[in-house]
């Protein structure tokens, strides 16, 4: 398989965005991920302790949020920078307002790395690895930069990703990798790595054609606490995996909880 990074500069010039041609099997695509339930369940415990209103980056269909409105009395905004998966968003959360539902949603497409919001929030979380899209440490600091600017004092920031897997990486070089299948769909990934650069190329193929195209990043552990640091944060907690252990050398995730 060619390298993609050529037609992901054609859809940057474009506006084409990741996910915007998965978006309709997005929620049938991330249930091949072993994270999947893990993640969910554990902002669906965490969160309702933290203060609010709440931000959400990078919100997408709004798996987590849609599910927080629907149980908690919570304020939530959700940005995205996709425009499709935030059209999905919205018809879910509309469906579920007619049947009842105690929390807020609201929802704007904004790239989190140029967030304008000021002391608005009492919690921000970016779940599901999502910190990967952005690709550049430049902006990385940026979008850790207006996460505390959109902090109210004493708020907290809350971030998963995981440790990266060399030798994972290396045996699922460059092959299908089976994420969901019924009788009607069959959804594949396909990675290919540089590991010098450390970023990957993720194709998404449906019924063997290719439906999406994105570049993804892996951030070490230092990486990230720096660029926490640089913006102004205080560690609270680093746990390791979604159980609330603490990080230690064997863990597979990182989850950070910063405070300003």
């Amino acid at each position: 398989m060619k390298n993609i990074s050529d037609n992901l500069k054609k859809d940057k010039e474009s506006g084409k965005t990741a996910y915007a041609g998965i978006s309709c099997l997005y929620e049938k695509w991330c249930t091949g991920d072993p994270f999947y339930e893990k993640t969910k369940q554990f902002y669906m415990n965490y969160l309702p302790q933290r203060e609010g209103p709440f931000l959400e980056l990078g919100v997408g269909t709004g798996r987590i949020a849609r599910l927080l409105v629907h149980h908690y009395a919570v304020e939530i905004i959700g940005v995205d920078i996709c425009s499709e998966m935030l059209d999905i968003c919205v018809t879910e959360y509309c469906r579920q307002k007619k049947s009842g539902c105690p929390g807020t949603l609201c929802l704007e497409k904004a790239d989190m790395t140029k967030l304008h919001y000021f002391e608005q929030f009492g919690t921000v979380y970016l779940p599901f690895r999502t910190v990967g899209h952005i690709l550049k440490e430049k902006d990385l600091d940026a979008m850790f930069q207006g996460v505390y600017r959109a902090l109210k004092h004493g708020g907290g920031f809350i971030l998963d990703h995981y440790m990266f897997d060399r030798m994972w990486a290396e045996a699922h070089q460059d092959v299908d990798i089976l994420m969901y299948s019924d009788d009607r769909v069959r959804i594949e990934d396909h990675y290919l790595y540089n590991f010098e650069k450390e970023y990957m190329d993720c194709t998404i193929k449906v019924n063997g054609t290719v439906a999406d195209q994105f570049c993804f990043r892996w951030y070490s552990k230092e990486c990230i606490g720096s660029a926490a640091q640089k913006a102004g944060f205080i560690l609270e907690s680093l746990m390791g995996e979604f159980d609330g252990s603490v990080w230690n050398e064997e863990s597979g995730n990182q989850i950070w909880v910063w405070r300003k």
